[in-house]
């Protein structure tokens, strides 16, 4: 009897996307692409993969009872948010600073323009595209 399952290892963020293709049969792409565009219509594509996380457990926790699999995925859930806003506090905070100096100098300088934000966040996501592409 076939089972949904998330499928980790060929998931990009939690497996939902290919578990639910493997489990119909559709290619992992369609499913994803189907996934983006509920999300952009109403929103309903962010949650429907939410509470497919939370409840479809992975392939590797099959055997669990249903409330360990909640439990397991909220905390794969937890564990995933905060690895990718660990590298992003410290970029919060330098664009934090950036705008108060803008803000400030715009008080203090009366020739600071609007183009200046504009111009600063194109600078820094340069940089950081620039040292991200670097690294790899």
């Amino acid at each position: 009897m076939k089972r949904l399952v998330r499928n980790k290892e060929k998931g990009s963020i939690g497996g939902v996307a290919a578990g639910l293709a493997d489990y119909l049969n559709m290619d992992t792409g369609l499913v994803r692409v189907l996934f983006i565009l509920l999300a952009l219509i109403n929103g309903l594509g962010v949650v429907i993969y939410l509470v497919m996380w939370i409840l479809v457990p992975a392939a590797d926790h099959m055997e669990t009872g249903a409330e360990d699999v909640v439990q397991q995925n909220i905390n794969e859930i937890g564990q995933r948010v905060q690895q990718s806003l660990q590298g992003r506090t410290s970029l919060a905070g330098l664009l934090l600073i950036a705008l108060g100096a803008f803000f400030l100098l715009r008080q203090l300088v009366p020739w600071v323009s609007s183009l200046t934000i504009p111009l600063l966040l194109i600078g820094l996501g340069g940089f950081i595209l620039y040292t991200t592409l670097r690294k790899q």
